[in-house]
């Protein structure tokens, strides 16, 4: 209890009861910016950090005033773990849901998984509890659900999953993205426009994570965030920690390197300032932070962890995951990607019709069916100009797309995966060149590795064009189990890399020829839109089927029109 409230001549009943009415009070009058921290330690038992550690970056404290007092509405923060994203996000809902002078303020925070959105709800849960001897709950409508707590003003704030059902209904005035490194791009897509003006609210957007990716969506939203509008916040462990007091001594503590001896000076001077303005009495700890220094000790000494519920151990990457630095490549297959220096602006490429093209293929159903164009240009670059990526195609439909491909562009020559034998043959009967390349994923990869460490004049040797952007995320994700049992890379997204590699494979091994050496002894079928292999049942069938569920994948157009222009990189 704060030595404000206390008097010589009160019993500690008398002055337990004062303080209560005191907080009572406090609770029906939300506090102005400079009431705010003692406000929050006396009605919620709450202390958020104010001291700034590491140059360039936001406390807590500010980080929370920005958004609630409305001086930044639509905001990036890049934290770390263990900061306390979930709760502040809470915090400020349970607040201005609260706020009398705010009325039908309503807000969705998405959450990037399950057990994000446990954590959201146990942190507004939190501030109930608290405040029940206060009459805290005295403005609800009914008892607050995990998905959704209401307000008898009519203000709500939702828990909703990152899905593209949840997040496509709701327009609040606010939409939180809780780590948003977890959320798929399509689900992130649905929920980015949510949020709008309404009952004289202003919109507002906050995107919470730590960057856990190479190439995810934090690390692009924290590269954009100023040229979209958005203010970027930057904040790590450091920032929450506890006070660095007694025994720790720089010289052997493993956090030296990243608070550079910061953290005692700013405990000292802090711990003067709340002896000195009343908050705490003599002999009593400060108010710091919310981690214990030996909890961040130990996580940065062991470099992994487990993981909650299931036990599984996670390797840890202390760098991004604590002290808010980009994340490692360890682990990545092509970590020599750079999108900086292979992707080359759509607009920049043009291809020559002397050039040698062919397409390389990966077939699927449920899985997408891609195609990528490439080109061999005479210094012997390799440029990926177009991609299709797309699910629920049939035979029928890919014969289609790859005829449509053949009246825009000369190839030489398809290429397609040996799994799927009958199928080049199907394609084959339709008079479309393809061939099979037979070959381990270790030696494309090898090969892609070499050609992305090669330059010619300086300009790379394996370029991507920026109208493949599934194909760039896949480069940038595309990693080995962090397990570290296995040299071959994690089956998930890799269907771009995996008619990627056969398109390289294939041209080092010289295999693009004439179309006039690759038709020898084949029946070709001059119907356009019938395989003789099929029935006309058949064929209805899966026409029906696909135009229940065909669905592009990210919304992308595979008929789009392909990139013309002058490129410097060629």
């Amino acid at each position: 209890m704060s030595t404000i409230l206390q008097t010589d001549y009160e019993t500690e009943a008398e002055r337990e009861q004062k303080y209560r009415a005191a907080r009572g009070l406090m609770l029906k009058n939300l506090p102005s910016e400079p009431e705010l921290p003692f406000w929050l330690l006396h009605v919620l038992n709450l202390w958020l950090p104010h001291r700034q550690v590491c140059d360039g970056h936001s406390t807590p404290l500010q980080y929370f005033c920005d958004r609630y007092y409305e001086r930044e509405r639509d905001t990036v923060l890049w934290a770390a773990r263990l900061w306390g994203k979930s709760m502040n996000s809470g915090l400020e809902c349970w607040m201005k849901a609260r706020d009398p002078r705010r009325p039908y303020w309503q807000a969705n925070i998405c959450a990037g998984s399950g057990a994000q959105a446990a954590k959201v709800y146990e942190a507004t849960d939190r501030f109930w509890t608290v405040t029940d001897d206060i009459g805290g709950r005295v403005v609800l409508k009914r008892d607050p659900l995990k998905s959704i707590t209401e307000f008898l003003d009519g203000s709500k704030y939702e828990i909703t999953p990152a899905s593209t059902t949840a997040q496509r209904g709701p327009h609040p005035n606010a939409l939180y993205a809780d780590e948003i490194d977890e959320i798929s791009r399509d689900v992130f897509n649905a929920a980015l426009n949510q949020a709008m003006e309404r009952y004289g609210h202003k919109p507002s957007t906050a995107l919470l994570s730590t960057m856990h990716k190479v190439g995810g969506l934090m690390g692009e939203w924290v590269d954009n965030a100023e040229g979209r509008g958005y203010k970027l916040y930057t904040s790590c462990v450091l920032e929450t920690l506890e006070a660095c007091t007694g025994d720790y001594n720089c010289e052997t503590c493993n956090l030296e390197p990243y608070c550079e001896r910061k953290l005692k000076p700013i405990f000292e001077e802090e711990e003067k300032w709340q002896l000195e303005g009343g908050i705490i009495s003599s002999g009593e700890k400060p108010h710091i932070g919310f981690n214990t220094i030996d909890t961040i000790r130990q996580k940065v000494r062991q470099g992994y962890e487990r993981e909650e519920g299931t036990g599984r151990v996670k390797v840890l990457d202390v760098e991004s995951e604590l002290f808010s630095r980009r994340p490692s490549r360890t682990g990545l297959v092509f970590p020599d990607f750079k999108d900086n220096f292979h992707v080359v602006p759509a607009q920049e490429i043009n291809i020559q019709p002397e050039w040698k093209k062919a397409r390389t293929t990966d077939f699927g159903f449920s899985a997408p069916f891609v195609d990528l164009y490439f080109a061999i240009t005479p210094r012997d670059q390799i440029i990926f100009y177009y991609e299709m990526v797309q699910t629920a195609m049939t035979m029928p439909d890919i014969i289609e797309h790859l005829r449509e491909g053949r009246r825009h562009t000369e190839f030489l020559i398809s290429f397609g995966d040996p799994a799927g034998a009958t199928e080049i043959d199907t394609i084959r009967k339709a008079g479309i060149p393809m061939k099979s390349v037979v070959s381990e994923i270790q030696e494309g990869i090898k090969m892609i590795t070499h050609l992305l460490r090669q330059n010619v004049d300086g300009r790379p040797q394996f370029i991507i064009s920026s109208a493949c952007p599934i194909f760039i995320e896949e480069m940038t994700k595309l990693s080995y189990p962090e397990n570290g049992l296995s040299e071959k890379p994690v089956k998930k997204d890799d269907h771009c890399i995996e008619a990627a590699r056969r398109g390289v494979v294939a041209w080092l091994r010289g295999m693009i020829e004439p179309l006039s050496t690759l038709l020898k002894g084949v029946t070709v079928v001059k119907d356009t839109h019938r395989i003789p292999t099929e029935t006309d049942e058949t064929y209805e069938r899966e026409k029906r089927s696909a135009l229940k569920v065909r669905k592009g994948r990210g919304g992308r157009d595979r008929n789009r029109e392909r990139p013309r222009g002058v490129s410097d990189h060629l």
